[in-house]
């Protein structure tokens, strides 16, 4: 999964990586990692890397947080708050 991350750049592999990191068993955390990648089908990879970013420097490395930032166009401003 982290190699598919590392195709759309190093934020999102290491968004990736930090949210399956982040279950004790990685295989908890499959779903929400597919569901990030498959953003970047909906949104474009520029976009869904962005939002990692942003992501990563507010310490969020949930699906809904992602997601929110893609909808509200948020991956080029300033972070400012974490995410709802």
């Amino acid at each position: 999964m982290a190699a598919w991350a590392a195709k759309t750049g190093p934020a999102t592999e290491k968004l990736i990586r930090t949210a399956l990191g982040a279950r004790k068993q990685p295989q908890q955390a499959y779903r929400s990692c597919l569901g990030i990648l498959r953003l970047g089908k909906n949104y474009g990879e520029a976009r869904l890397e962005a939002a990692c970013q942003r992501a990563l420097m507010l310490g969020s490395c949930r699906y809904k947080c992602i997601d929110s930032i893609l909808k509200h166009r948020l991956g080029k401003q300033p972070a400012l708050a974490a995410c709802p």
